[in-house]
């Protein structure tokens, strides 16, 4: 799945760049009363870990095609399948080890001249960055090690990494939703951004539900995911009602028009993620859900997390754009 690390990211671009938008110009801290511009570079810092993050996103698709290959009932075509998990595992962690240097060097923002809050999230961002992918390349290691000991017909190993794998997954999903809710204290609920942050909280809970113990799945799990984001899109668009059309101070009339468009598009991913949590708490009610359908289901919300990255690449663009024209 590309990219369930993005949540991560999301969370704080969306608590980063939102809030200057939606307050009053006499609620920004000044501008530092240098020739650099620190909101410009705090963008830039963030910026530099989204592109690592998103360079560790194939371990993601990798995880995602593990539940097919644990499902496949055709020895052989178990087995092929296994090994193709394998070498997309031993990819991802060559990925993870190469990014690994830089994100060991990245420092954390420290230059004045911005809200105080952005330095606490800014730390947050990194020390979580680094643990998710640390995990992750934990996860990535045991599923090659699973399939080496399939392939050497180690029953003993294959019993005790199977469940430690599916439950890594559930770790790691459930690990996003209570980062995301984490940051939710540090802004208001008439911010556009907490209801996002609900929205993506509940979709993960959504996917560790589909994930279970990798055999059994309670529908109502998800049926509760899909509830809390339709709750979560009508608190949303009321956050937005008193945006103004006119653009925001510091943003030209086109930033800002990208700005407002860019905020509504998560309505509609919002609604996607919905609808597929719903449609798999209706095959459970109907005992038509099996792990494979499951996992595609979970496939299919990759998808809507990766317009969740577009849209947070696409609002930071705009405000390092405003940033840097000096606005």
């Amino acid at each position: 799945m590309h990219s369930r690390l993005s949540g991560l990211l999301l969370a704080a671009v969306l608590v980063f760049v939102t809030p200057a938008w939606a307050q009053t110009p006499s609620a920004q801290a000044p501008a530092a009363q240098t020739h650099r511009n620190p909101e410009a570079d705090f963008i830039a810092w963030v910026q530099h870990i989204q592109d690592l993050l998103q360079r560790a996103g194939g371990g993601m698709e990798a995880l995602g095609r593990a539940g097919g290959a644990f499902d496949n009932t055709d020895p052989a075509a178990r087995l092929a399948a296994l090994h193709d998990l394998s070498t997309a595992a031993v990819q991802a962690r060559a990925t993870i080890a190469a990014i690994q240097p830089d994100l060991d060097a990245i420092q954390p923002f420290t230059e004045p001249g911005v809200r105080p809050l952005y330095y606490q999230l800014g730390t947050s961002l990194l020390t979580n960055t680094r643990e998710v992918i640390g995990k992750l390349d934990d996860l990535l290691a045991d599923m090659i090690d699973l399939v080496r000991a399939v392939d050497a017909h180690d029953t003993a190993t294959v019993q005790r990494l199977s469940p430690r794998l599916i439950q890594g997954l559930v770790v790691l999903v459930q690990g996003q939703a209570i980062m995301l809710r984490a940051r939710q204290v540090t802004i208001t609920t008439s911010n556009p951004s907490y209801h996002t942050l609900t929205a993506m909280a509940a979709m993960y809970d959504g996917m560790a539900g589909l994930i279970g113990d990798g055999q059994n799945f309670d529908p109502a799990v998800t049926d509760r995911a899909a509830d809390a984001i339709d709750q979560a899109v009508s608190q949303y668009r009321a956050s937005l009602a008193p945006l103004p059309a006119s653009p925001h101070p510091g943003m030209s009339d086109a930033q800002w028009e990208a700005a407002l468009g860019i905020l509504n598009r998560n309505i509609a991913t919002d609604q996607g993620v919905a609808q597929v949590l719903r449609t798999a708490a209706q095959e459970g009610r109907a005992g038509a859900s099996t792990i494979d359908i499951r996992m595609n289901h979970i496939a299919e919300l990759s998808v809507f997390e990766q317009q969740y990255q577009q849209n947070s690449r696409d609002l930071l663009n705009v405000a390092a754009q405003a940033a840097q024209a000096g606005h």
